[in-house]
């Protein structure tokens, strides 16, 4: 830890040992859909180069065959419009999984800060796409405690 995390940690009661717990649940909560979304990202990779080599293949034999740059074209433009459509498809599942996996870490982040961190004065939060945990100072100077803060915030 640097000087200034040692410092940060001390003013708000904050021991490292509890940051990494916090970090391990998130992790083994949000394992899951993370791995599908890096599974489907490499099926989406292999879909697209096999379907391109097999375009590839039957546009040059068509176009051996029937002596015809026409009928070549028509096979790659076929070619565009199932990896257009595979494409779309495999997003679809891609990002059901990136929602599931933000909202399963932004229902996390409640309960921690519900459990354990608004008590400190702290806030978690989940940050862009859910990719990492944003940690925020919760400003009660003007606020007698931490619900009078929310209220004042949200309403």
């Amino acid at each position: 830890m640097s000087y200034a995390e040692m410092d940060f940690a001390s003013r708000h009661g904050l021991v490292e040992v509890d940051l990494e717990d916090t970090i391990d649940k998130a992790t083994e909560l949000l394992r899951p859909h993370r791995g599908h979304v890096a599974v489907i990202e490499i099926w989406k990779t292999v879909v697209v180069i096999v379907l391109f080599l097999l375009a590839f293949t039957i546009s040059i034999v068509v176009g051996v065959i029937y002596d015809s740059l026409l009928w070549s074209g028509l096979v790659i433009v076929i070619f565009c419009v199932v990896i257009l459509a595979t494409v779309w498809g495999i997003k679809c599942s891609y990002n059901r999984h990136l929602r599931n996996s933000h909202f399963l870490l932004a229902v996390f982040c409640r309960a921690e800060n519900n459990r354990h961190y608004l008590n400190l004065g702290l806030e978690l939060r989940p940050g862009f796409l859910g990719k990492w945990i944003e940690i925020s100072i919760v400003d009660t100077g003007a606020h007698p405690d931490v619900i009078t803060y929310f209220k004042d915030r949200f309403l």
